[in-house]
């Protein structure tokens, strides 16, 4: 310990106070030796760690060191345990190190010319000491900045967390990103089961494990491609959301019925009401085949195979005694008993109008209304698809037709096996193979590729047989339109409209009128037996799944779909009311300006795309339209309940198909007055529905599609971090747009064709298109091991993969590029822009997360399967690995050498 009072010299303290080269270092410790006088505290002892077992105490904010073994004699002292010592502490231990040194006794030794080297490697060693301390302190300190930077950034929400453990739980960091990137980000994914929270919760929205276990043509029926024109972009990450968004709406519907029965007005009670209707089947089997009956006898005027009173002239066996155990009132009922009889005075012509206004159902010709943007709404006509389809597989039809009626027959009350229905029955499935046959004969040779304008008058060639006038004058009775001989429609059958009233005539003089009569009323009759009878009982709808082999049918899917091509403007509605959010809209609305430009950017980069078409697609760019808002008649309750004003429902679900019927015969009228709200008629046009799941691109009319469905986890969230976002959403966005300007948009046929690309950058194209496909098809087969049957099987799918291959490669950059020009005006400054766990570089983050898109859990059976006999040609491993290998900023964000499986040398460079 220091005297404190002696005064204080060079000497006391033991330096030499000698001038020369020592001089400045022993000037330097007098002054620390007069600091440590002025602090009469004590000697300070800033000891971090200490070898020896002696105990470190703090008093008045100093670290003590005791060698005595006792603190009796110091005041103030509290036992401390081992910390990690603050910056200064550490620079103050140094210092008090250094003044310890007894430098006269060591300093002959040192300073001799004998060791002048030692000396000054002992300078550089303390120099390079002081300059490692320093750094460390600069490190430590730039790690507590870093670590506190985070803190701030890291999203801590529920969504964010459970992003952040789906993100891990997929990826297996065994395998190295630079040799297969695919197995790193998707290695133990796997298929998740449904939870159990309801469909239509926040918590249910944003789940990603919900499993779809819709069929596919359910999912594709909700979600339309249009005849090539209309394109879907498709990932395995959202397969499930169709099947959530469905689900949603179902409980949106259950709620609506059970808790707004006081606005029995409402079209969402109206619809709610009618989807209930459809899903309970018991009350359908009790009332359905009577309600049916009640209306189609008077309709049809009359069913000749129940008719008690048929002659023999029909081709009935005429005798009272074989129709003696029927029953006097059919279907237990006496208003049906009276009109089943066909009358004498029996028009088939009638009976064909008030079969189509009535139940929509088609006599060799069924129509429709479509609106056509900027001109006046058209009638196009088809043929009777039903007979032409019954026709051309007869063998495959008749039992379904026998069954169908004996059905009709045991329902009415007709004692099963009766002999004069089964020989009816024989007779209706004679009739029925003749009209088919001869509807077969007309229209297969009929068809043109583009529709004829052809007049009414055209259609009879002089002869009236066939009332053209009268079928649409009875249906479109609502508007002020007079339907006369010039009155124009339009078909790409023509030729067939033409030859109907031909038929008419034949028939006519090859029977007489009775038989004719009874020919025309079994075709009629059979018609509308097949469009109806999966709406009637238990028996008649089983037959009919039977027929089209699906036993196992969904009863809420099918009434869904059937709810959904009716009154999907409805159902849209209950599903924005329930999701849609603002912050989410506009958020939206703001990454579609990012990924617009850096579309716009990504074809001013391409190199192999001549000056011309660059210019071309640039232009298609900007007036490329986004539609993404929500119609307002979705958002405005009075609007809606207006539109819907004339549909009546009740519990009986035959009533409510009706009712259904005679509401889509109304909107027709309003249509084709061109008085209808456009998106009132919703299940006409080829808009997307709001609750659809996928983003989709029309190629001809320039309009990319973001509906409100699928902007969800695990693609979509407005809080989730922005790398995810893009990753998800905005690489969907970009290969929507890379399908419209890349080879699939490289033209347009609307009247007539028109040209994008040059032929200079087609022959460019073609040169980066076999590069992708050589790579592709080499790596599939390698991965295949070599069989012989699987790699044949998938060079017929290399085409259509190679070219989707080079859309998803484009769409990645456009979005990575998007990501970009976002974090430099938005990353600084925004909070939640990182997950939860550990530390993961926004690149890596948005490369590992585009890769998760495309996780799909299979087994080498079942890729085997999928590559055999399902849709996907090639596997997800080779697409998504050649698709993110042709970033050179994936390579540096993972550090891949160069000569690695992704980061090759030579690149195919065709994305555009």
């Amino acid at each position: 310990m220091l005297d404190t009072n002696k005064p204080t010299t060079a000497k006391s303290i033991g330096l030499d106070t000698g001038a020369g080269k020592h001089g400045i270092l022993s000037l330097f410790n007098v002054v620390q030796a007069l600091r440590l006088e002025k602090d009469t505290g004590a000697a300070v002892v800033e000891e971090m760690e200490c070898s020896t077992p002696d105990v470190a105490y703090c008093a008045d904010h100093f670290n003590y060191q005791i060698f005595s073994g006792t603190t009796t004699t110091v005041n103030g002292l509290r036992n401390r345990t081992a910390s990690f010592a603050r910056p200064g502490m550490i620079v103050r231990q140094l210092i008090y190190k250094l003044r310890s040194i007894n430098w006269n006794s060591a300093k002959q030794q040192l300073f001799s010319k004998k060791n002048s080297i030692i000396h000054l490697i002992l300078k550089c060693v303390f120099i390079l000491l002081f300059i490692f301390v320093l750094t460390m302190l600069f490190v430590d300190r730039k790690n507590i900045s870093d670590e506190r930077w985070l803190r701030n950034h890291q999203c801590q929400s529920f969504r964010c967390l459970k992003a952040a453990g789906l993100l891990r739980e997929k990826m297996n960091i065994s395998v190295s990103p630079c040799d297969n990137f695919y197995q790193y980000a998707c290695g133990h994914h796997f298929r998740p089961h449904q939870p159990t929270t309801q469909p239509d919760t926040p918590a249910a929205q944003g789940s990603q494990a919900y499993h779809s276990g819709f069929k596919q043509r359910t999912v594709m029926h909700l979600n339309k491609e249009k005849s090539g024109r209309f394109l879907r972009v498709h990932r395995p990450a959202i397969d499930h959301l169709t099947h959530i968004n469905t689900h949603a709406i179902i409980s949106g519907l259950d709620h609506i019925y059970s808790t707004q029965y006081t606005k029995r007005g409402s079209a969402k009670f109206k619809v709610a009401q009618w989807y209930q209707s459809c899903t309970h089947r018991t009350m359908r089997d009790w009332l359905g085949t009577r309600s049916f009956i009640s209306t189609v006898a008077p309709a049809i005027g009359g069913i000749w195979i129940l008719d008690k009173n048929a002659t023999k002239e029909t081709g009935a066996n005429g005798n009272t005694n074989s129709t003696a155990k029927w029953p006097n009132q059919m279907f237990r009922n006496y208003d049906i008993s009276t009109n089943i009889p066909m009358k004498p005075y029996w028009s088939w012509m009638n009976a064909a109008k008030k079969l189509q206004a009535i139940l929509h159902v088609p006599v060799f010709v069924d129509f429709n209304v479509q609106p056509t943007p900027g001109s006046e709404p058209q009638v196009f006509f088809v043929p009777d698809s039903a007979s032409w389809m019954t026709a051309g597989y007869f063998s495959y039809y008749e039992q379904y037709i026998s069954k169908l009626f004996q059905q009709l027959g045991l329902e009415s009350g007709i004692p099963f096996g009766d002999s004069e229905l089964s020989e009816r029955i024989k007779q209706a499935v004679n009739d029925i193979r003749l009209i088919g046959t001869k509807i077969y004969q007309m229209s297969r040779n009929a068809y043109s590729k583009s529709p004829e304008r052809v007049s009414l008058g055209q259609l009879n060639k002089g002869e009236s047989v066939f009332d053209w006038k009268g079928l649409l004058s009875h249906y479109f009775d609502e508007v002020d339109l007079v339907f006369d001989d010039g009155y124009f429609v339009y078909s790409q059958y023509a030729n067939y409209l033409k030859q109907v009233p031909e038929l008419i005539m034949k028939l006519q003089n090859d029977y007489s009128t009775p038989v004719f009569n009874r020919i025309i009323n079994n075709y009629m009759l059979w018609n509308t037996m097949d469009a109806y009878a999966w709406h009637l009982s238990y028996e008649m709808a089983a037959i009919q799944h039977w027929h089209y082999t699906n036993l196992d049918s969904d009863l809420q899917a099918d009434c869904l779909l059937l709810t959904h091509e009716m009154f999907g403007t409805v159902l849209g509605a209950i599903f924005v009311e329930n999701h849609l959010n603002d912050d989410a809209a506009n958020h939206t609305k703001k990454m579609l300006t990012y990924l617009k430009s850096s579309a716009r950017e990504q074809i001013q980069k391409t190199k192999w795309l001549d000056y011309d078409t660059r210019q071309k697609l640039e232009r298609r760019i900007e007036n490329m339209e986004i539609k993404y808002t929500i119609p307002d008649i979705m958002t405005n309750e009075a609007k809606l309940d207006y539109a819907y004003r004339k549909l009546k429902t009740s519990y009986v679900y035959m009533e409510n198909l009706l009712s259904a019927v005679a509401y889509i015969r109304t909107l027709n009228n309003r249509v084709l007055a061109g008085v209808a709200d456009q998106v009132e008629n919703d299940w006409l046009n080829y808009d997307v529905s709001v609750y659809d799941a996928k983003i989709g691109v029309h190629l001809v009319d320039d309009q990319l599609y973001v509906p409100l469905g699928a902007l969800q986890p695990p693609v979509y969230h407005h809080n989730l971090p922005a790398d995810l976002n893009f990753a998800g959403f905005g690489s969907m966005i970009g290969t929507a747009v890379a399908r419209l300007l890349g080879e699939m948009g490289s033209y347009k046929i609307k009247q007539d064709l028109e040209l994008i690309w040059s032929d200079k950058s087609w022959n460019e194209y073609l040169v980066h298109w076999q590069c992708v496909r050589n790579q592709i098809g080499n790596a599939t087969k390698k991965m295949l091991n070599g069989s012989f049957l699987l790699s044949s099987q998938i060079s017929q799918d290399l085409d259509a993969a190679t070219s989707l291959v080079i859309d998803d490669s484009t769409g990645l950059m456009i979005s990575q590029r998007a990501l970009e020009q976002w974090t430099n005006v938005n990353g600084n400054s925004q909070a939640d822009t990182l997950l939860p766990g550990e530390y993961m570089a926004k690149q890596k983050l948005f490369y590992t997360s585009y890769a998760q898109t495309f996780c799909d859990a299979t087994d080498g059976d079942e890729q085997s399967f999928q590559l055999l006999y399902g849709s996907q040609g090639v596997p997800f491993e080779i697409l998504v690995n050649h698709i993110i290998s042709e970033t050179t900023e994936f390579a540096a964000a993972f550090n891949c050498p160069v000569g690695s499986k992704m980061n090759p040398r030579n690149r195919c460079s065709a994305p555009l």
